[in-house]
């Protein structure tokens, strides 16, 4: 289990990460449980049916590397050959540019990562050519479970052929940071959801596609929240109103 405090305002919520099941929690305006295995009934509790891709790295890394796509394992050799370069929690400001570029391009809303957020609870996997950081990873993990948060790049602002390079810094930067998390014990890469509504959505079905190649299965995965005073009700409501105002449609 990982846990974050904060207080917004004299508003203090507390997050929770890989709970069997949520449960209550005094003094505070609002929690939420992310990354719940566990369908269960509890008062007072909203939740949200998702579904994610795992991957079982305590098999060992010659089983994951064996289960991933033909196309992945060669993605991954290649870039190496091609001098790609990863590193592990080298520079976060300079990511969120990136990830701040590639949420604005996409017609995504702002996210509000911070560098005390990413050094405290994570690390971020990034990758180089050349000198230039292209893109990175960023991750948060308990004893039993890693899971990549989010990923962004540069993907959508160079050329083709470029852009197949940052396809596969992109593929090593997951392999990376399974590598990381099976050094340390960690028996289970969460690939960070998985789109399985029936309304079609390319953009998200493209992304499985990604995940698929490296040789997953697809779980249920829950949400579960509760808020306990009116403050924090209305402050979700201002967010929302904001988020809309902010959100910018995709081009095409």
């Amino acid at each position: 289990m990982l846990e974050f405090e904060r207080n917004y305002g004299g508003i203090r919520t507390k997050t929770y990460w890989f709970c069997e099941r949520p449960f209550d929690e005094e003094e505070v305006d609002s929690v939420v449980f992310l990354s719940c295995p566990n369908k269960v009934e509890m008062d007072g509790f909203t939740r949200e049916d998702r579904s994610t891709m795992t991957i079982d790295i305590g098999q060992g890394l010659d089983a994951v590397w064996k289960n991933m796509n033909k196309s992945c394992n060669q993605d991954i050799r290649r870039g190496e050959k091609e001098g790609i370069e990863v590193r592990m929690d080298a520079d976060h400001e300079g990511w969120l540019k990136i990830n701040d570029q590639f949420r604005d391009t996409k017609g995504l809303a702002y996210d509000t990562l911070s560098v005390g957020f990413m050094k405290r609870l994570g690390h971020l996997f990034t990758f180089y050519f050349n000198g230039e950081m292209l893109g990175g990873l960023f991750v948060i993990n308990d004893e039993r479970t890693m899971l990549a948060m989010m990923a962004a790049s540069k993907r959508l602002e160079v050329e083709d052929q470029m852009r197949r390079l940052v396809g596969r810094g992109n593929r090593m930067l997951f392999w990376e940071a399974m590598k990381f998390a099976h050094g340390k014990g960690i028996t289970t890469f969460d690939l960070g959801g998985f789109y399985t509504s029936s309304q079609p959505d390319p953009d998200k079905e493209r992304i499985n596609v990604f995940k698929e190649r490296f040789g997953g299965t697809v779980v249920p995965d829950y949400i579960y929240s509760k808020d306990y005073s009116f403050r924090v009700k209305a402050a979700k409501k201002a967010v929302k109103v904001l988020e809309a105002l902010s959100y910018k449609p995709k081009t095409t």
